[in-house]
């Protein structure tokens, strides 16, 4: 049986473009406002876009065929109706 003892929690400042510990808020802060940095920020956003836009031109796609596929069934419905009177 393992018993913890004297658990301590720590706040742990880490920026994502460079998986960098920084020892306060402050540090951290001044990292964000290099070039370095912003770069980094402005990429992801880019990236993040481009993402977003792949899935909504998919779903656009997605959604043209079924539209397609709904006006075939009900043209096909249609002339059967038709036949039937």
């Amino acid at each position: 049986m393992t018993i913890l003892h004297d658990m301590e929690c720590k706040i742990v400042y880490r920026c994502e473009c460079n998986e960098k510990e920084y020892p306060s808020s402050t540090s951290l802060k001044a990292h964000q406002k290099t070039k370095g940095h912003m770069n980094w920020e402005n990429k992801k956003e880019l990236r993040d876009l481009k993402k977003c836009l792949t899935e909504r031109d998919n779903e656009i796609v997605s959604l043209k065929l079924r539209v397609e596929r709904l006006k075939e069934l009900n043209t096909t419905l249609i002339l059967r109706m038709k036949e039937d009177i």
